[in-house]
């Protein structure tokens, strides 16, 4: 099954700390304690200030534009930064840090999810021409595209638009010419 989400279906929220929000691009369904298995979001950073709670999840940061950020846990170590062009962190479970901007505000994309349902894979590529993606069961792809054009079975996709590739897929074809984002979300087996 391919789904697509157009940036007009992006839900956005304020972040509690006032610093930031995000445009909400797809999770899962909640888990029996409410928590999403994983979510994907574009944060929008204005300014110095706490980043929101990943409920107890991994995390990982890519940098989509602006100069870059600092990025500290609470007792102040650095952890690590992102720096232009696509920089990129990956944070533990239970990280609870604060953000340092470098020069004015950023876009990040922010894929968080819980290590012990899910292992994810965050892809930066290139769209050129055709790019070829086989149904695996237990495996999710959230596509977004960062700039260009592309076409999918289901439809256009534009600057900013997402899409979602599930196992039922089959082999699907994405083609045209710009920059991806590839989220490769694999299902944990349980018991």
């Amino acid at each position: 099954m391919i789904q697509l989400v157009p940036a007009a279906l992006h839900q956005r929220q304020r972040w509690p700390a006032g610093n930031g929000s995000s445009s909400l691009l797809a999770q899962t369904e909640t888990d029996g304690a409410g928590l999403p298995g994983w979510r994907a979001t574009v944060d929008e950073i204005g300014r110095d200030g706490a980043l929101p709670d990943a409920a107890g999840g991994e995390r990982e940061l890519l940098l989509l534009g602006g100069l870059g950020m600092h990025i500290e846990a609470e007792d102040g170590c650095a952890l690590d930064g992102l720096q232009p062009p696509r920089g990129r962190c990956r944070l533990s479970a239970g990280t609870a840090p604060r953000l340092r901007l470098v020069e004015g505000a950023v876009r990040v994309f922010d894929l968080v999810w819980q290590p012990q349902a899910f292992d994810a894979q965050l892809l930066h590529r290139p769209l050129v021409g055709a790019m070829l993606f086989f149904g695996e069961p237990d495996v999710t792809w959230l596509l977004y595209l960062l700039a260009g054009q592309a076409t999918t079975p289901e439809g256009p996709l534009q600057q900013g638009d997402a899409a979602l590739l599930r196992a039922d897929s089959g082999r699907c074809v994405i083609s045209g010419g710009g920059e991806l984002v590839l989220a490769k979300l694999s299902r944990r087996a349980t018991g």
